[in-house]
């Protein structure tokens, strides 16, 4: 269900993407990432930071270097969207590739190990 939810919103974000809308491009990108985490390894919403995820994904034996890429996806995807007069538009075919390659590493890396929701 996460890897479905995660492709329908890429395929969206790609969608901004094509139309030249940064803003509406890196909120779904954020989504998208936040989306797959929240319902892969069972994070309640209102709990849901990139603090959180990555103890999560902690917990869940993720290997560090996913890790990392995943933190620092979200860091630059928020640092885009809330900075004023930030150049938003050169960035984004890379972070589109990015957030794929990560959700497909992830959904393997959770896969070889059960799946996720692991209690932290």
């Amino acid at each position: 269900k996460a890897q479905k939810i995660a492709k329908a919103r890429l395929k969206n974000a790609f969608l901004y993407f094509q139309e030249s809308k940064p803003e509406q491009f890196y909120s779904e990108i954020s989504l998208t990432l936040f989306g797959y985490m929240e319902d892969k390894l069972g994070i309640q919403k209102s709990e849901l930071t990139i603090d959180t995820a990555v103890e999560k994904l902690t917990s869940n034996e993720v290997e560090e270097s996913l890790r990392n890429r995943i933190k620092n996806t979200l860091e630059t995807c928020e640092f885009i969207r809330f900075s004023p007069g930030f150049e938003k538009t050169s960035a984004m075919q890379e972070m589109y590739n990015t957030t794929r390659d990560i959700i497909v590493a992830l959904e393997e890396d959770l896969a070889s190990k059960g799946g996720g929701k692991r209690q932290a």
